[in-house]
């Protein structure tokens, strides 16, 4: 009896150690809705897998060597059904968690075809038998699942209350998960206006249960302007504005939001560059994005508009991989500070972006508020300068953004009362301070479309 009742203590022991350890990934409020414990470094299309252990694991020591932490489920040469009824000749999901286990530092969101954008099936059955089974899984695999990736880009109306609906069936079962669907950039193809577009995002979230809500919003086409989708001067490019309503709304709701880098040149998008990748990495994150989603990492075979990516067809890393790492190793470095963060508020130093540097005009940009109680104002030569205000207890931290994709430029702060100036190394985590208590401080040479990272606090 001794003995078993310590085979039972070591077993309970195991089981919540195991919790713990999903917890301290997602967490969970007294709700029991999923909170995200880390930022999130992520891709749309997979590593493909081959089925071959030693060549797969090898594939996803690349992927994490590049600073990546999460899978969202989807490729082309692996199988998304449930576990082991996954088809014979493709890899399963069981499978990639055995893979993803032996490399370490991944985690996994389940794309499931029983569930994935499924119009049909009948929801509450088909949440219990996904969570039932995945939930059966040894924990040292269960632990990988982060969470669920639902839909993507579901539009307004039925697919839309039907996305929210997986989301809620998802949230009551298995509570400690993120449960996501990307939804859909602003367009006037789908919205008239864009009160109808504010209308469908704030939809999406009016449920407390949703936690995580994403766009993808690729701004540079190839013929050297912003997206603008009507091609119409009445339909200007809404890039920014696509951030800023996810900052605000998900900060309404307490949730939060990731934002979709451009990684693979397909249809009309422009080549990609080091410098539009790295603006479309560091731009949502000074609105306050807490996860990145790249699009894509894979070279999608089946996709015959993708003309590049991260890796290639044959899983070969391209030029595009060492950006996408130096960027990644920024933001897994700055991580923690980031998810602390509370974001307060993006001003553009112009209400209008000018044109500089091949971009066309985006109008009705946030401008820094004149009561704003510390800040009196920010300027750089050529009005493309941002600021992202965030704060971490009482401390306030300002990210400084360069939009200039072509000359570095430096930033005049200047500030309503004398504080203390320090920056972060985005590499080393490390702080230096660049100045004693002042009202005015110049950041040097920020990089075309580089952030810098500053606490006005000791």
């Amino acid at each position: 009896m001794h003995n078993a009742c310590g085979l039972q203590v070591l077993r309970r022991l195991a089981i919540t150690l195991s919790i713990l350890f999903v917890f301290c990934l997602f967490g969970s409020d007294v709700q029991g809705q999923a909170i995200q414990g880390k930022f999130v470094i992520a891709s749309w299309w997979d590593p493909d897998f081959t089925g071959i252990a030693a060549i797969d694991e090898m594939r996803l020591s690349l992927f994490r060597n590049a600073h990546f932490n999460t899978l969202t489920g989807l490729n082309a040469r692996s199988s998304n059904g449930m576990l082991e009824e996954a088809p014979a000749h493709y890899p399963g999901v069981r499978y990639k968690l055995e893979r993803i286990a032996k490399v370490g530092g991944l985690r996994l969101m389940l794309l499931d075809w029983l569930f994935w954008t499924n119009m049909k099936s009948d929801i509450s059955r088909t949440v219990g038998s996904v969570v039932a089974q995945y939930g059966g899984l040894p924990l040292s695999l269960a632990n990988l699942v982060a969470g669920y990736n639902t839909w993507d880009e579901p539009q307004p109306g039925d697919q839309l209350a039907r996305a929210k609906s997986w989301i809620l069936e998802f949230n009551k079962k298995d509570p400690r998960r993120i449960v996501w669907a990307n939804l859909a950039p602003y367009n006037q193809g789908t919205f008239p206006k864009w009160s109808n577009y504010v209308d469908y995002v704030r939809s999406y979230l009016a449920d407390n249960s949703t936690s995580v809500a994403s766009f993808d919003y690729y701004p540079f086409l190839g013929n050297g302007k912003w997206r603008n989708y009507c091609h119409d001067p009445k339909d200007p490019p809404y890039y920014f504005r696509n951030l800023d309503l996810f900052a605000v709304e998900t900060r309404v709701k307490g949730a939060i939001f990731w934002a979709f880098p451009l990684s693979s040149q397909h249809v009309d998008y422009s080549p990609i560059s080091r410098v539009n990748l790295q603006f479309t990495a560091f731009a949502p994150i000074v609105n306050g994005a807490k996860g990145l989603v790249y699009y894509t990492y894979q070279w999608c075979r089946e996709d015959a508009t993708m003309r590049s990516s991260i890796v290639d067809t044959n899983g070969d890393t391209t030029e595009i991989y060492s950006w996408a790492k130096a960027i990644n190793q920024q933001v897994e470095s700055l991580g923690p500070l980031l998810m602390s963060f509370a974001w307060q508020g993006t001003y553009h130093e112009n209400s209008s972006d000018t044109g500089y540097a091949g971009c066309s005009t985006e109008p009705g940009l946030s401008m820094l508020p004149s009561n704003h109680t510390f800040i009196r104002s920010f300027s750089s030569s050529n009005k493309s300068s941002m600021i992202g205000e965030f704060k971490t207890g009482s401390a306030p931290y300002l990210l400084v953004f360069n939009k200039d994709r072509s000359s570095s430029r430096d930033v005049t702060l200047t500030l309503k009362k004398s504080v203390p100036v320090w920056e972060c190394n985005k590499i080393t985590g490390l702080w230096t301070r660049k100045s004693a208590p002042t009202e005015s401080i110049t950041i040097q040479a920020i990089q075309p479309a580089d952030v810098r990272v500053l606490r006005l606090a000791d």
